[in-house]
């Protein structure tokens, strides 16, 4: 969540009188990673930045306001008036990292100082030198004459514009930022996969100019890298074999006449999906998703059966509950595709997918159809496909 630097300045009014000029440097910013990682894998990118910011100003200002955000320095991200507010930061899970949260595990740290100064005057025409300076690799500011840290944002030190007297009036000489340390990227062990956006990070200097104004140099220009949490097989078995049905005379007929009601219990097979892992961090876990697909027999959840000697729809269905197992022919239940009403009907979402092997119980029914023609006799079969992806 970002926060409007402008919306904590509170200035007034604003009357300036002034030679300015702003001289960013010429450092060139670094690419942001862009490779495929693996959860799990700790430090997997750096790179080294530095910048430095000149705003050489002489004249006089006056303006009634408050602390100046930015006024020495900030790091921002992706838009040149806010802070990092202090929400976006996390520590990773194993505790080795502690910086801005990219997305779940996932760490960008900054090892390195910071520092800032402005120079300035009250209305007693008395000079005083503010500077403020920030070790980065405890997130921690240090500063003085005047230098304050700003409580919603860890990495923004900025100055008092009140002074001892109760004066505000405030002229400024040779104002200037700069930065160097090393950026680094932390893959932490429950990182899950898929593209993760790396944002724009910038330096940020604030000064007064006819109000309150801010210029920047780019650190780290934004990316995208992938993150691939597991290597994963899934174990299915070829055939789920119902066995001998007698439309007849089964044991689930509810009407007691030849193929008995919609939705019968013809048979029932349980077992287990075996979905076996691995990952270079044994306590990473993806999440995942199985997706059913079959041909229907009408509705969603219905696989379509066909009678192997004519071709023709077998009097039956197939219906299926995987994960969350529900009763036999239930309407309930994992669908062999999409539906009007779900577009997820189908898929089956395991949030913690672990390393090693992980069963995903199933239970598929076969349910009587006797619209279909109940005098239809011999073998007969239908065919689903179980595709595993991440989520």
């Amino acid at each position: 969540m970002k926060s409007e630097i402008t919306q904590l300045f509170m200035i007034k009014a604003t009357i300036i009188v002034a030679t300015l000029f702003v001289t960013p440097n010429v450092q060139a910013s670094i690419a942001g990673p862009s490779a495929i990682y693996g959860s799990g894998a700790g430090f997997v990118w750096e790179g080294n930045i530095s910048a430095i910011i000149n705003v050489n100003q002489s004249g006089t200002s006056k303006s009634t306001s408050y602390p100046i955000n930015a006024g020495l320095f900030a790091i921002t991200l992706d838009t040149m008036n806010s802070c990092i507010s202090s929400s976006m930061f996390a520590t990773s899970s194993d505790g080795n990292a502690k910086g801005i949260r990219l997305a779940d595990d996932v760490i960008f740290v900054l090892n390195g100082v910071a520092e800032g100064n402005v120079y300035r005057y009250d209305s007693s025409n008395t000079w005083a030198y503010i500077n403020g300076s920030m070790n980065f690799n405890s997130l921690s500011a240090s500063t003085s004459g005047g230098a304050i840290t700003i409580s919603n944002c860890p990495w923004d030190v900025g100055f008092s514009r009140s002074w001892s007297d109760g004066s505000d009036d405030i002229g400024f000489k040779t104002v200037n930022a700069n930065i160097s340390g090393i950026g680094r990227l932390y893959i932490g062990p429950k990182a899950k996969g898929g593209v993760v956006n790396f944002p724009e990070i910038y330096l940020m200097k604030g000064y007064v100019d006819s109000g309150y104004k801010y210029t920047t140099q780019v650190l780290i220009s934004p990316s995208q890298f992938n993150i691939l949490t597991h290597t994963c097989t899934i174990s299915v078995p070829p055939t789920i074999d119902f066995g001998t049905v007698n439309l007849w005379n089964f044991a689930g007929n509810s009407t007691g006449s030849p193929g008995g009601a919609r939705k019968d219990v013809l048979g029932v097979v349980d077992g287990n999906l075996s979905i076996s892992c691995t990952n270079n961090s044994p306590e990473a876990t993806a999440a995942a998703k199985l997706t059913l697909m079959g041909t229907i027999q009408t509705y969603s959840n219905d696989l379509k059966v066909i009678m192997d000697n004519t071709g023709n729809s077998a009097p039956a269905t197939i219906r299926a509950s995987i994960k969350n197992i529900t009763s036999p022919c239930s309407i309930t239940g994992t669908h062999f595709s999409t539906s009007a009403n779900n577009v997820d009907a189908n898929k089956v979402r395991i949030d913690e997918l672990g390393v090693g092997q992980t069963n995903i119980p199933y239970r598929f029914s076969l349910c009587s159809y006797p619209e279909l023609g109940i005098n239809q006799f011999g073998s007969a079969s239908a065919q689903a496909t179980i595709i595993l992806d991440w989520d």
